[in-house]
């Protein structure tokens, strides 16, 4: 039996995934979540959401109430195929002429940047970078998000460039 990689239902992707406390179960989902994104960039009209919703062994898991990313971010060997989507992001959002959200809080990847930040300041960078490319003027998480990854590594060079970029980008919440 083949694994479905995704489906769309009103607008919403629903994104298959097994065994995801495994190296091959991580890169899988994300495989199959650059498959759906790949689909939204060539079917979404400009002001749609990137919604998603995951089914993880058979068991429809919501990614706003349950974090897949944090499930995702924790496989220490699955960093590499973390990053891989984390560029494939990056890339889709500079080349999109309008904002990606996933939905009317979120830009595309914050959650999964956000976790993986966390999870290993590797990937701090990559939160630095997108801060200049999200919209924020719309931002709602970012003072959060940033504070966290402080509080997680503490005071460091990945940290302190975060900062400046932080102070750098216009947004709602320019005292952080």
């Amino acid at each position: 039996m083949e694994m479905r990689t995704f489906s769309k239902e009103e607008d919403v992707y629903t994104i298959y995934c097994n065994n995801i406390d495994t190296k091959e179960g991580v890169e899988l989902a994300l495989n199959n979540i650059m498959a759906a994104l790949n689909d939204f960039m060539l079917t979404a009209n400009e002001y749609a959401f990137f919604e998603q919703e995951f089914i993880v062994d058979g068991e429809l898991i919501d990614s706003y109430e349950e974090s897949i990313w944090e499930k995702l971010a924790a496989q220490k060997d699955s960093y590499e195929i973390i990053e891989k989507y984390l560029i494939y992001a990056e890339h889709v959002m500079k080349i999109r002429s309008s904002d990606i959200w996933e939905d009317d809080e979120c830009p595309l990847a914050e959650k999964a940047v956000l976790y993986a930040s966390l999870a290993d300041k590797r990937f701090i960078p990559f939160y630095t970078k997108f801060l200049q490319i999200w919209d924020m003027g719309h931002e709602v998480y970012q003072e959060e998000d940033i504070d966290a990854i402080i509080e997680k590594h503490g005071w460091c060079l990945e940290v302190e460039d975060l900062i400046v970029s932080r102070a750098n980008c216009n947004g709602q919440c320019d005292e952080c």
